[in-house]
């Protein structure tokens, strides 16, 4: 869990829904190659930070199958950061109509065999929706949702073991997992990609539906340039394990970018401490919490999205909010990108532009 949260504001706003984060980044042993996505540019007149930037994987899917021993995915840490201050609650603040303005995009989740719909939020629905801040432990495992959450394992370029949190997405070459930036890639003065990325869906003990290496990343410039939160989203293209492709073993949850509103929504991830109170637990464990979102700005008039209560900490980094959630499968709408250490407030960016560019270039893919 990435913890940092500056001069956070609250927009305290009817809710009726929830959200979650994700990221990216990628340098292999042999080095990386870069582009700016073309569907990026349109945007970039007028927001470069939302431009997507991408990286192919060069190492081997041998190479990382053999790196990643029983020892080192044991060792690996739920990865963090510091620097955050407490939250404070506004009703007056604006944000940006970046956001929501321009293309929307919307997906099916899928099972292995298909995709399937969704019913969206009715009032009833939003009523009886249930509330649970403190994360607790998802036990139905061979099944969405858990089917199609997982760990991602990496190494950073400036040394150690970490893992976070992600999800397989909807995607035209059914393979694409959608994460937080900084899951893929040190932002900001550092401006380093990880390496030996590793997903294993459905994790759980030490188990998991495959270990599914990686070939292809991208993050947004805003992430890469910035460190900045409002950006921290990003993707990763899977190799095929067995001759088969990820989301052909696990099904996919859908998507719904560019929309403004609030939202009820289950939050997974693998949190490996429970947040403000640092209490330790296991991150071998999937976990969740439930609840309505509210907006939430990072200083005057920027975007940052959404805030949620809930007390995952590091590792959950990642990690999908999904809303309309039906027998397990939803719709993407945000992902774990920072936490309090002062409150049980978890945020992730708007998936707005931003997330529509990363995902066109990952889809295509």
């Amino acid at each position: 869990m990435r913890l940092r949260a500056p001069r956070v504001a609250l927009l305290v706003t009817s809710v009726t829904g929830a959200v979650v984060a994700t990221a990216f980044a990628v340098m292999s042993a042999t080095g990386s190659t870069s582009t700016a996505s073309p569907v990026a540019a349109k945007a970039a007149a007028t927001d470069p930070s939302a431009a997507a930037v991408t990286n192919t994987v060069t190492q081997s899917a041998a190479q990382v199958q053999a790196y990643w021993t029983a020892s080192r995915l044991r060792s690996a840490r739920d990865l963090t950061n510091t620097e955050v201050t407490s939250a404070r609650t506004a009703t007056t603040t604006a944000l940006r109509s970046v956001e929501a303005s321009g293309e929307t995009l919307v997906g099916d989740p899928t099972t292995p065999t298909g995709p399937v719909t969704t019913a969206a939020d009715s009032a009833a629905a939003r009523k009886a929706f249930p509330k649970n801040p403190k994360a607790k432990i998802w036990t139905k495992h061979g099944t969405a949702p858990a089917r199609t959450i997982g760990k991602l394992f990496f190494t950073k370029k400036s040394g150690g073991n970490f893992s976070c949190s992600a999800t397989v997405i909807t995607a035209k070459n059914k393979s694409t997992v959608w994460t937080a930036g900084h899951c893929v890639y040190d932002g900001g003065k550092t401006n380093a990609t990880h390496q030996n990325f590793l997903f294993r869906p459905d994790y759980v003990d030490g188990k998991s539906r495959g270990s599914w290496t990686v070939h292809w990343v991208s993050t947004t410039q805003g992430w890469i340039k910035n460190a900045d939160s409002a950006y921290d989203i990003g993707a990763l293209v899977t190799n095929k394990l067995g001759g088969k492709t990820l989301q052909s073993v696990t099904g996919s949850q859908g998507y719904k970018f560019n929309q403004s509103r609030n939202w009820n929504v289950y939050d997974f991830g693998y949190p490996g401490d429970l947040l403000p109170s640092g209490t330790k637990i296991s991150s071998n464990k999937l976990r969740y919490c439930s609840g309505p979102t509210v907006r939430a700005s990072y200083g005057t008039g920027k975007p940052i999205g959404y805030a949620l209560h809930c007390t995952m900490g590091h590792g959950a980094s990642g990690g999908p909010w999904l809303a309309e959630i039906s027998k397990g499968l939803g719709r993407i709408v945000g992902i774990n990108s920072t936490h309090s250490l002062k409150n049980d407030y978890m945020f992730s960016p708007f998936l707005g532009t931003a997330a529509i560019n990363v995902y066109n270039y990952a889809a295509a893919h």
